[in-house]
């Protein structure tokens, strides 16, 4: 539960990134997201993506520790047919290049870096997730997605845009007549 939890809390803060980026381009947001938000949004992308390393490794270490032969299968099955060629990748492009990428702060405070390393974290947890089910799913046949794990994506990405848009429609993305606002849209990171 906890390797979920992290990887959908790096996701997280992967979305808001683009979808702020986004809305601040489109004119709904304006001005209001500043520089420091992006910052935040890089340092909370940078923790979690080790978060996620962290956990992933540490449950991969028990497992095998253990060798406990139930256990062991899960991973069995991600190390053969060229399974485990993506489990490395995901070692390398999910967890090393995204490290190293959001470490400084010069990355956190340049908007479309930020964005392209929030994208990059999205489709890295994309296979994440595709590794996770797709090597039991269907006797494991196959490394490349089929078109249906694509357009299984699209379908349940479409609607949740859908929702938010419907949600967010005419209103106000920014809260009105809040005593704070002032004061929190203009902190800074130190």
């Amino acid at each position: 539960g906890v390797y979920y939890f992290a990887g959908d809390v790096v996701s997280f803060f992967s979305l808001m990134t683009v979808l702020t980026f986004a809305l601040q381009r489109s004119g709904r947001l304006g001005r209001v997201i500043t520089l420091e938000h992006y910052n935040d949004f890089g340092r909370a992308m940078f923790a979690f993506v080790f978060f996620w390393a962290y956990i992933a490794f540490s449950q991969y270490m028990l497992i095998w520790y253990a060798n406990i032969p139930e256990e062991t299968g899960w991973y069995l099955h991600r190390q053969q047919h060229g399974w485990g060629w993506i489990g490395i990748s995901l070692v390398l492009l999910h967890w090393l290049v995204p490290f190293a990428g959001l470490m400084s702060r010069y990355t956190k405070r340049r908007v479309r870096l930020m964005v392209f390393w929030a994208i990059w974290i999205l489709v890295m947890h994309w296979v994440d997730l595709y590794w996770l089910i797709k090597p039991t799913a269907h006797g494991g046949a196959g490394i490349a997605p089929a078109f249906s794990d694509l357009a299984a994506t699209a379908c349940i990405g479409g609607f949740w845009l859908a929702a938010v848009a419907r949600v967010a429609g005419d209103r106000p993305l920014v809260p009105l007549r809040d005593p704070r606002l002032e004061e929190s849209l203009n902190f800074e990171n130190y």
